[in-house]
């Protein structure tokens, strides 16, 4: 049998015979691969391009083996003609060509350039390498002096590293200037690291090492290193970004790359990442960092910098917080034991003070441990009666800080004297009684803080002298005795025998000795002070006659002809021969001026009533009320005259009447009066009374004179129903939306001939202008019944 093939199936023979022989060859390969063997170059070219456009520009063609491996890694270094000085070089990372496998990364800042992450696989044979460098990518030292250089090649396969192959020689321009040989030697031999510091970390994430190389090398790596006595060891530094411009390496023993001293020394800084490396809890007086520069073949002598400090601990805490006893309405003393903390000296407090309440006000202040004595700070200028938040932060010399526990305290509330003194004469005893209200809000807190003192003087000119006060003090539901020692300071509720304080106003009867003082002196104040035993609160004071004290005017009430309510006050009628003068000399009521007869006139109307001096002392004036008759009234005293004048039935001040009129006030019951008769509504828009003012010691104005006036006087007054000629006030519209509230009674006080176009409805009243224009209003009332 024979067979006969065609010249295309010989073909086919021939190359299916061939495949086998050569993947039998393959196979012997791989089974016969020695894992000991090393990595070996077979080609290696460098050729310099001629391209004028690319200066510089080198080609290199390598050929390399490694069988069954896939991480083989390459180093390419520049070796000078004399064999001894060697540059890495830096490659151009997109200028590699394989033949074989995927393309090998570039990373000109790790030793082996060529495939640090991603490796060369040379399992598939053997692989040829084309890459591009720019000898320009490359500093040289500008201490070369030589023209030829080669190439060295290292391969690396994470087991064995391959000997050093060599490329051919070619020329290399020379970049320097040519120096001695001892001057050669010293620049080549090795890197030098010139210095090495560090900067302050105060509060801060890093620690900036500050480096400087030198020696005349190029393409140095940077190694930084710490240690303390509680490693044991020098540990690897964590280096993190930089706002230098510097080239960290990852995943190496060298933290920092491409550091060049050919141009001179070089100064790199380094941000240490110390809190990750020492942990967050880290105190230590003993730390050091060291640095060494090196390339493939040269390593400079390390160069430390310590012992420094880095502390990461917070002080220790704050014992013994406390608020002490020593409060005022105006400051709160703080106490505390220093914290434990060995770095101390430059150490500062910081006080936050926080303000109880919807209106949170937060203040802090700043002191230095140094500017205390004894661990005590005075919080001052706060606010009386008000509720504070205290916590301390202590912190140390390196910005770690410790916060103290939250204490909370009050501020005093000053013990308060309501409005003013009411001084009557003792005939009995020839004293003078002098009668106070007292309260103190803070006495409802603890035993310790209800008990009150006063302090009393006459001031004349300016002098102060004190009067002798009687032992018997009559206290509104007191019913032990007070102290009483004229030779104190405070003369009345010192020592053990003090005024009970309360939250509520109660009355308070001295009996004070006449005054004795020279006969050109008149008048003379009488001032009352309350102390809580920590703060005077306080001081209220009084006119009065020095001559014959409170002897006059009450004579005068009591020879007042009696008129019933309702008779016709007749003014021309009225005449001064109705008041006994026959003791001239000592009556200092003076009837002079042009409000004489109204002021007489008013005594009369109310002449039948049951009033005291009391209601006819003016807080403004020096002289009785009468006495001045050009002293301004203020809104409390014009209220009380009205509603006597007018004969008005006062109610009972069962309740608060405004925001600044407690019940308690003295005259709370002529304001809830006066309220319900529609006299006065008070200051504000809010329909709620109690968020409402009435400024009770404020001048009375005109405009509020003649409402309150005309009110009480119940006055029905109406613009169209005047005669009114010759409008003065230009700016007071009487109708219209312009039309101001007080219009009315403004037209019907110039139509009275009571004001005049100089007066002003914000200007402040007079007594007797009060009292003429409240006459006037009544007599219109009278004769119209």
């Amino acid at each position: 049998m024979s067979f006969k093939f065609n010249k295309i199936q010989v073909l086919a023979l021939l190359c299916a015979f061939f495949g086998m022989v050569l993947f039998g060859y393959m196979i012997f390969e791989v089974f016969a691969y020695d894992e000991n063997l090393k990595p070996v170059v077979k080609e290696f070219q460098v050729k310099l391009r001629q391209d004028i456009k690319q200066k510089g520009v080198y080609d290199i063609d390598l050929k390399v083996r490694d069988d069954n491996a896939d991480d083989v890694k390459l180093s390419l270094a520049l070796v000078l003609e004399d064999g001894r000085v060697t540059y890495p070089i830096f490659l151009d990372s997109h200028g590699v060509i394989v033949n074989l496998g995927a393309t090998p990364d570039v990373n000109n800042f790790s030793p082996y350039q060529i495939g640090s992450t991603q490796p060369i696989q040379t399992s598939l044979g053997e692989i040829s390498l084309s890459m591009t460098w720019s000898s320009l990518l490359t500093a040289f030292s500008n201490n070369l002096d030589a023209n030829h250089a080669k190439l060295k090649a290292i391969l690396f396969d994470n087991k064995n590293s391959s000997e050093e192959f060599f490329s051919n020689s070619f020329v290399i321009n020379n970049l320097g200037k040519k120096q001695s040989t001892e001057e050669k030697f010293y620049a080549l031999n090795k890197p030098i690291v010139a210095s090495v510091t560090t900067r302050s970390i105060q509060n801060g994430d890093t620690i900036p090492i500050d480096i400087v190389a030198s020696g005349g090398m190029n393409n140095l790596l940077a190694k930084i290193e710490y240690f303390n006595s509680d490693i044991h060891d020098w540990e690897k530094c964590t280096i993190s970004d930089s706002l230098e411009a510097i080239h960290l390496v990852s995943k190496s023993a060298s933290q920092i790359a491409a550091i060049h001293t050919s141009a001179g020394p070089n100064h790199v800084t380094a941000y240490w990442d110390f809190k990750k490396d020492v942990g967050l809890y880290f105190d230590s007086d003993d730390v050091y960092v060291k640095v060494s520069l090196f390339n493939v073949l040269a390593k400079s002598e390390d160069k430390q910098y310590g012992p420094f400090v880095i502390d990461l601990k917070e002080p220790g805490s704050i014992e013994n917080f406390v608020v002490t006893d020593n409060i005022t309405s105006e400051s709160v003393v703080l106490q505390w034991d220093t914290p434990y903390e060995s770095h101390f000296k430059s150490g500062y407090y910081t006080v936050k003070v926080t303000e109880t309440g919807f209106f949170k006000d937060i203040t802090e202040y700043k002191f230095f441990q140094s500017s205390l004595a004894g661990n005590v700070y005075t919080v001052g200028g706060l606010k009386p009666n008000t509720e504070y938040i205290f916590e301390i932060d202590a912190t140390d010399d390196y910005g770690n800080t410790r916060r103290s526990e939250q204490l909370s305290a009050k501020t005093n509330t000053l013990a308060e004297i309501y409005s003013r003194l009411i001084l009557k004469k003792d005939d009995n005893n020839n004293k003078i009684q002098a009668e106070v209200m007292l309260r103190d809000l803070d006495s409802v807190v603890s035993v310790k803080k209800n008990k009150l003192r006063l302090k009393i003087n006459y001031k004349y000119e300016d002098k102060i002298i004190k009067p002798e006060i009687d032992h018997e003090v009559l206290i509104e539901d007191q019913f032990n005795p007070v102290f009483v020692n004229n030779n104190n300071d405070y003369q009345v509720g010192d020592e053990g025998g003090y005024i009970r304080a309360s939250d509520q106003f109660k009355s308070v009867i001295l009996y004070l000795a006449p005054p004795q003082i020279p006969e050109n002196i008149n008048y003379i104040k009488v001032c009352v002070t309350v102390n809580d035993l920590m703060e005077d609160g306080n001081t209220v004071c009084e006119d009065m006659l020095a001559r014959n004290p409170l002897e006059n005017l009450p004579q005068i009430y009591n020879q007042i002809p009696k008129k019933k309510a309702s008779e016709p006050v007749i003014l021309n009628s009225v005449k001064s021969e109705s008041i006994d003068r026959s003791d001239e000399d000592d009556l200092e009521t003076s009837v002079n001026t042009a409000y004489d007869q109204y002021i007489e006139s008013f005594l009369t109307a109310i002449g039948a009533k049951n009033f005291t001096i009391a209601d006819f002392y003016f807080d403004q004036s020096k002289d009785f009320v009468f006495d001045n008759p050009e002293a301004k009234i203020n809104r409390i005293d014009a209220l009380r005259f009205v509603v006597m004048l007018n004969d008005i039935a006062l109610k009972t001040a069962d309740r608060d009447v405004f925001a600044d009129v407690s019940r308690e006030y003295p005259y709370s019951s002529f304001i809830l009066t006066a309220v319900s008769k529609g006299i006065i509504d008070g200051f504000g828009a809010s329909d709620i009374r109690l968020k409402k003012v009435f400024k009770p010691n404020d001048n009375i104005t005109l405009s509020g004179a003649l409402s309150m006036i005309c009110k009480a006087a119940k006055l029905d007054i109406k613009v169209d129903d005047l005669d009114i000629k010759n409008w003065p006030f230009a700016n007071i519209a009487l109708s219209g939306d312009n039309k101001p509230w007080y219009a009315d009674y403004f037209a019907w006080a110039y139509v009275n001939g009571l004001i005049s176009e100089k007066d002003n409805s914000d200007e402040a009243v007079g007594v007797g202008k009060f009292v003429q224009m409240m006459m006037t209003a009544k007599n219109s009332v009278l004769i119209n019944l």
